[in-house]
């Protein structure tokens, strides 16, 4: 530690000299040497601040991606074990299904043996997820914007037989570029991710 102060204390006299500037010994500092050193913090915060930021947003972003996976697999895999439909939906309060907004408002998975896609009496309820924070957005196309299905076979269907396939998306929002997960469920019912970058997320 010693060594290191006395370093910068050679550095910021070196400096000085260069700058016209006279010291006469090598204890403290002078103004001039103290803006020096501010100066050059502020550079590298100024550096070092948007990347951390976007780390930061990075990070979250594969956290929610991967966490929504993890939803998808838990519920393909209880219908297999159970051989009965499973379905995961939107969910405001944790205990219906919400019809409106996006998977971000929070999410149930539960049995559903009469395939509605809702929570009725009786039917056990096996995960119930809350809201996001509100400056990021989980939305479906139009096959997966409601809920996601899964019969004993594990493949995806939609309450009428047929075969469900989409994608949903997940994003912070922002009017500017950003980038995106995308969680694309195939006729089989297997998701996998993507990253992609969107003009904007709304």
């Amino acid at each position: 530690m010693r060594t290191f102060d006395f370093q910068i204390r050679i550095f910021c006299s070196t400096f000085s000299e260069v700058m016209g500037v006279k010291t006469s010994r090598l204890h403290g500092f002078t103004l001039v040497e103290s803006l020096f050193v501010i100066a050059v913090l502020g550079i590298l915060l100024a550096v070092a601040v948007p990347s951390l930021s976007g780390f930061g947003h990075g990070t979250r972003l594969s956290a929610y991606s991967n966490h929504f996976l993890a939803t998808l697999l838990l519920a393909r895999s209880e219908a297999i074990k159970r051989n009965a439909r499973v379905a995961i939906c939107k969910s405001r309060d944790g205990q219906s299904c919400s019809s409106e907004g996006p998977w971000s408002q929070g999410w149930i998975v539960f049995s559903d043996p009469n395939n509605n896609a809702q929570i009725d009496p009786g039917e056990h309820v096996l995960l119930i997820e809350a809201a996001l924070p509100e400056n990021w957005v989980v939305a479906g196309n139009t096959p997966v914007a409601k809920y996601v299905s899964y019969s004993g076979a594990g493949s995806s269907h939609l309450m009428s037989g047929a075969f469900q396939a989409g994608s949903i998306t997940i994003c912070r929002k922002t009017t500017a570029a950003a980038m995106s997960s995308r969680i694309i469920i195939n006729s089989a019912g297997r998701p996998r991710t993507v990253r992609e970058m969107l003009p904007s997320c709304s």
